[in-house]
């Protein structure tokens, strides 16, 4: 029913290009203190997977959060929003690509 609507896996990290890049400049702007430099590869490589389409494990989802919220205080106002749109953009195209899956099973 829903085949063909939604963007193949392979597509994904091509569409999420850009919110890639503004988050890596967002990152290499930070101070690196408090938060070091394995915090912010951390980070990284957790969004390199969900744009990817590679689900987080509960515990990587935990820290993922908390390295979200950690990064946010450290940045200036003007980059805090610009932090949460990518965020909610990344999320949201995932939850998306979750909601199209389980759509695509169930016809």
């Amino acid at each position: 029913m829903y085949k063909g609507f939604f963007t193949p896996k392979s597509d994904i990290s091509k569409e999420l290009t850009p919110l890639g890049e503004k988050l890596d400049k967002i990152l290499s702007s930070l101070k690196r203190n408090p938060i070091s430099k394995e915090e912010i590869d951390r980070f990284k490589a957790y969004s390199v997977k969900l744009r990817n389409g590679i689900p987080l494990t509960s515990e990587e989802y935990l820290d993922f959060d908390r390295l979200s919220k950690k990064i946010r205080d450290e940045l200036p106002e003007k980059q805090k929003e610009e932090f949460d749109w990518v965020l909610a953009g990344l999320v949201g195209f995932l939850l998306g690509l979750a909601l199209a899956s389980a759509m695509e099973k169930e016809g």
